[in-house]
C-alpha cells in the first residue's frame, strides 16, 4: 500500500535478476543454480542469459556470475570459504568467448582468445571474489562475487558447481570500526535489503535518523514561490526540508557541501535534489575511460554529487535535477510533480495503464526481451493496460496515442533517440503525467540544450500541464545494448518489486543491477553507465503503481491547550489497519513538527511541546 492520505495498493513481490543466493544463518549463504544453454553458430555454446551477470573479459570464456552482498559487523575481521556441496562435469562443450558488449545477441565469434582455448589452463582462476569492504548509511558491507564453474578448453570440458556453500568467520577485531556517517536511513534501508543478502533492520528506533531532504537552488529559484510550495509540501509529508542557495555554480564547491551535510548534520540529507540547470548549478562528466576505443563519448552526469562514503559505486544519497531556465518551465514542472502525488485531477483508469516500447532495428531482439520482463512484472503487480509496440514501426503515432489515453509510465528501449516522440510532440495529456524512462543513446545529454528526458518533463505549462512528471535518460550516444537493458529492468525492479517508490530510489536501483551484474567494473564500464543515466525531476517524487485509495485517518478534532501528545490510527479504504504509514503534525512554522510511523495497529502518538493556540494539519503517507 501507498498513498499521501491517499493510499496505494501494490501487489505481490517478484524478484527480477535472479538472485539465487539465499542466508542460511550462523555466517552461511548458499547459491543454488541449474544452468541453461543454447546453441551459438560455429559450435559454441552460451550459458549467460539476459540480466545476468557474466565474466566479461574479451575472448575469453562467458560464464554466468552470480553477486550478492553481505552485511557486516562493522567492529570485526572477516574471511570467507567456498565449499562445492554438488556439481556435476559435461563432456564435449565448447564455451562461447565474450564476445563484447556492444549487443547481446551473437551472430558470428570473431574475438577468441586462441591460447587460452588451445591449452590446458582451467577457467576462471578463482570460482569467488570478496570486494573490499564498503560503508553507507550506517552499515558495513562487502560484495561476493560467485562463477561457480571451472572450463578446461583442451578437454572441452566444464564443470557446474550446483550447489555451493560460502562460510563467512570472524578473524578478530577491526582496527578501524568507525562509520563516517553513524545514524542509519529507513529509505536506505529498503533500498538495501533487496542487495544485502543477510541485511537486518534495526529494532532501536535511536539507530535512525529522521527523515531528511536537502534541495540546492542556483541561481535566483530558492526565491520562487512554485519552488517553496515544493518545499512545504515536503514537509508537511514528514521530512527535514535543508535548503542551499548556492552562491555558486561550481560542482565541486557543491558537493563539498553535500559531503559535510552528511558526515556533520544530526539528520543528514537522504535525497538531494537540485533545482537548476547547469548554467546555475554544473554537472560532472564521465567518459568511457582510457583504452578500449570510447573514450571519446564524455557523458554528463549528477552521480557524483551522490559518492560521499568509501570507494564503491553505491550512493549515499538519492539524487535527481529539477531542471529550467525560465521562470513558467520551472513552475511547470513543479506544478505538475505535486499534483502528481496528490492526484486529485485524475481518474482512476490511467493508474493502471502503461506502455512499453522495444524497437529491435538494430539493437536486437534483447530490448523486446527487456520489455516484456518488465511487461510480466507489471502485470503481476496489477497493471491491467499495458499496450506495448515491439515490430519496431509506427512508433511515435502509438506513443502519442498512449499519453493521450494516459498512461502512469512509458518506457522505451531500442535505438537512438526516441523515434521523434519526445519534445516535440503534442500529448495533450493533462494531469495524467507519466514516468518516463527512454534508456537508450542519447537521451538525457541535458547539459547539451534542451535534451529528450527534460523535453519530457518540461512539456506543457502550469495551465496546460502534459508530457511527463519526470523521466530517465541516457546522456551520451556511446552506450551499449546489454548494459542499457540491466538499467531498464533494474529501474522497474526497483519500483514494482522492491517497492523503491521515490524516483531517486528506483534510479539508483537500475544503477545497482549493473554493479550487481558486472561488480569488477570493466574497463570502468560499470561506473560509466551507472553515470550516465540521469533523472530529470525531482528525487523524492513518490511514484504510484495502482490507484490511489483513500485514508481513513481517525484523530480528535480539537486538542485541549496544555496536551502534548495525540494518537492517530490510520486505515486503508478496505478498513485495515497501514503499518509504516508515516504520519505527521504540523503547525505554523514548525511551532510543532512531531513525524512517526505507525504500528502494526495502524497507532502511532505523537508528542510536542507546550505551545499557544493554533490549528494544526495532519498528513499521512506510505
Amino acid at each position: 500500500m501507498r498513498g499521501l492520505y491517499f493510499i496505494l495498493i501494490t501487489f505481490s513481490v517478484l524478484f527480477s535478476y535472479e538472485n539465487n543466493f539465499s542466508n542460511s544463518g550462523s555466517g552461511k549463504i548458499s547459491l543454488q543454480h541449474s544452468p541453461e544453454f543454447s546453441e551459438i553458430s560455429g559450435g559454441y555454446t552460451r550459458l549467460a542469459k539476459i540480466g545476468q551477470g557474466h565474466t566479461t573479459e574479451a575472448g575469453m570464456p562467458e560464464l554466468p556470475q552470480f553477486t550478492t552482498f553481505y552485511q557486516l559487523d562493522p567492529e570485526k575481521t572477516y574471511d570467507f570459504q567456498l565449499e562445492v556441496l554438488d556439481s556435476y562435469t559435461i563432456e564435449n562443450i565448447t564455451i562461447l568467448p565474450h564476445q563484447g558488449m556492444e549487443k547481446w545477441e551473437v551472430e558470428n565469434v570473431n574475438i577468441i582468445n586462441s591460447e587460452f582455448y588451445n591449452s590446458y589452463a582451467a577457467f576462471p582462476e578463482q570460482n569467488m571474489v570478496i570486494s573490499e569492504r564498503s560503508e553507507g548509511r550506517g552499515i558495513a558491507f562487502v560484495s561476493i562475487q560467485v562463477t561457480p564453474y571451472k572450463y578446461y578448453p583442451k578437454y572441452e570440458k566444464l564443470e557446474v558447481f550446483t550447489d555451493v556453500e560460502i562460510q563467512i568467520i570472524e578473524t578478530g577485531d577491526n582496527p578501524n570500526p568507525q562509520l563516517t556517517q553513524p545514524k542509519r536511513s529507513r529509505i536506505f534501508d529498503e533500498f538495501y535489503k533487496g542487495l544485502i543478502v543477510n541485511f537486518e533492520y534495526s529494532d532501536q528506533p535511536e539507530d535512525y535518523q529522521a527523515p531528511a531532504i536537502l534541495y540546492i537552488a542556483g541561481g535566483n529559484w530558492i526565491n520562487n514561490s512554485y519552488v517553496q510550495d515544493l518545499f512545504d509540501w515536503r514537509h508537511k509529508q514528514g521530512y527535514i526540508v535543508y535548503t542551499y542557495d548556492t552562491p555558486t555554480s561550481n560542482e565541486n564547491t557543491i558537493k563539498s557541501y553535500i559531503q559535510n551535510a552528511y558526515e556533520t548534520w544530526e539528520n543528514p540529507p537522504e535525497i538531494v535534489g537540485l533545482i537548476g540547470d547547469t548554467d546555475v548549478i554544473d554537472c560532472f562528466y564521465h567518459d568511457w575511460g582510457s583504452g578500449g576505443g570510447w573514450n571519446y563519448y564524455n557523458g554528463a552526469t549528477d552521480f557524483d554529487f551522490t559518492q560521499l562514503d568509501g570507494d564503491d559505486l553505491i550512493p549515499e544519497v538519492f539524487i535527481g535535477r529539477i531542471s529550467g531556465q525560465q521562470t513558467s518551465v520551472m513552475e511547470n514542472v513543479i506544478n505538475k510533480t505535486i499534483q502528481y502525488e496528490k492526484a486529485i485531477y485524475v481518474d482512476d483508469d490511467w493508474f493502471t495503464k502503461a506502455a512499453l516500447v522495444g524497437n529491435p532495428y538494430p539493437s536486437g531482439n534483447s530490448t523486446i526481451f527487456t520489455n516484456q520482463y518488465i511487461e510480466n512484472m507489471m502485470i503481476n503487480h496489477g497493471m491491467t493496460g499495458v499496450a506495448t509496440d515491439y515490430d519496431g514501426y509506427g512508433i511515435g503515432s502509438f506513443v502519442v496515442n498512449q499519453f493521450q489515453d494516459g498512461i502512469l509510465y512509458y518506457n522505451y528501449r531500442g535505438i537512438y533517440g526516441d523515434e521523434g516522440t519526445g519534445a516535440s510532440s503534442q500529448f495533450n495529456n493533462g494531469y495524467e503525467t507519466p514516468f518516463v524512462t527512454t534508456i537508450t543513446c542519447g537521451t538525457g545529454d541535458y547539459d547539451n540544450g534542451n535534451s529528450q528526458s527534460e523535453g519530457f518533463v518540461k512539456m506543457g505549462s502550469v495551465n496546460n500541464p502534459e508530457g511527463a512528471v519526470a523521466a530517465v535518460g541516457i546522456s551520451t550516444t556511446g552506450t551499449h545494448t546489454a548494459y542499457n537493458n540491466i538499467i531498464d529492468m533494474g529501474i522497474y525492479d526497483g519500483i514494482f518489486s522492491k517497492k523503491l517508490w521515490y524516483a531517486g530510489a528506483s534510479v539508483a536501483n537500475g544503477d545497482l543491477a549493473i554493479l550487481a551484474t558486472y561488480p569488477s567494473n570493466p574497463s570502468g564500464i560499470t561506473e560509466t553507465f551507472i553515470a550516465w543515466s540521469n533523472l530529470i525531476g525531482d528525487p523524492a517524487l513518490h511514484l504510484w503503481t495502482a490507484v490511489p485509495d483513500n485514508f481513513a485517518v481517525y484523530h480528535p478534532s480539537i486538542i485541549s491547550l496544555g496536551t502534548t501528545t495525540v494518537e492517530i490510527i490510520v486505515y486503508n479504504g478496505d478498513g485495515d489497519f497501514v503499518e509504516n504509514a508515516r504520519v505527521t503534525l504540523l503547525m505554523g512554522d514548525d511551532i510543532i513538527f512531531s513525524t512517526g510511523l505507525t504500528d502494526e495497529n495502524g497507532e502511532i502518538t505523537l508528542n510536542w511541546d507546550a505551545v499557544e493556540a493554533g490549528n494544526m494539519s495532519i498528513m499521512a503517507i506510505y
